[in-house]
């Protein structure tokens, strides 16, 4: 038998206008009515949120790594190596540290292009004629 009728969904929408009408005629706003959780900051939540993640992987692969020195089963070995190599790789993210080789260096402050000057790249005493051939 289905949910939702076209009998019942008269119903439920006829109840839901009538709720609207109750709460538009009291004054009070839809927040008011229903609770709702306490409002931060988008940055403030966020970058708590980061640090508290970061110290809870932080701490799961000091443990796995502790697990790690006393196991001896190969296949129990096997899973705690690949749960250490996924929260190695949640805590890189949550670090900001970037995969290895995808940060270029900065720009060295010496510049390794031609010199300014439309000249030869060697000074004019310095300079030496080709041998001939043969």
């Amino acid at each position: 038998m289905p949910r939702f009728t076209a009998a019942n969904a008269r119903e439920m929408a006829a109840r839901a206008h009538t709720a609207r009408l109750q709460r538009l005629a009291s004054g009070r706003l839809a927040g008011e009515t229903f609770p709702q959780p306490p409002q931060v900051g988008l940055d403030e939540a966020a970058g708590s949120y980061v640090i508290k993640r970061l110290s809870r992987v932080r701490a799961h692969l000091d443990r796995i790594d502790a697990l790690l020195a006393e196991e001896s089963d190969p296949k129990r070995l096997k899973e705690l190596a690949e749960a250490s190599h996924k929260l190695a790789e949640q805590e890189r993210v949550l670090d900001n540290r970037p995969l290895p080789g995808s940060r270029r260096p900065a720009p060295s402050s010496k510049s390794l292009t031609a010199p300014a000057s439309s000249g030869p790249w060697l000074p004019a005493d310095e300079l030496q004629p080709a041998p001939p051939p043969g």
